[in-house]
């Protein structure tokens, strides 16, 4: 596993499992890679700065740019059928 540098995308990271009342958790250990729930929530580290996750119909990339700054890109229906609403949060202005 590659040496965890600090504020490096994927550096923090928490993994919290239950098992018949007993947990699991699991912090910052290196970078966080993949995680794979069923068939309806997968994450993946592309590359350094990009990230992939499928979450039920939904394609979501995610890209890190300079001085943090994320841009979230969602395709619905590529897994499925849509199920659910989409929508673009407004702050009052």
């Amino acid at each position: 596993m590659p040496e965890r540098k600090r504020g490096s995308p994927g550096a923090r990271w928490r993994l919290l499992a239950q098992n018949n009342g007993q947990s699991l958790e699991i912090t910052d250990q290196g970078l966080f890679d993949e995680l794979v729930v069923d068939d309806w929530l997968h994450i993946e580290k592309l590359d350094t700065n990009r990230w992939w996750m499928r979450l039920g119909d939904a394609d979501i990339q995610v890209e890190i740019g300079e001085g943090g700054r994320v841009r979230v890109d969602i395709e619905r229906g590529s897994h499925m059928n849509i199920h659910g609403t989409t929508s673009v949060f407004k702050p009052p202005s």
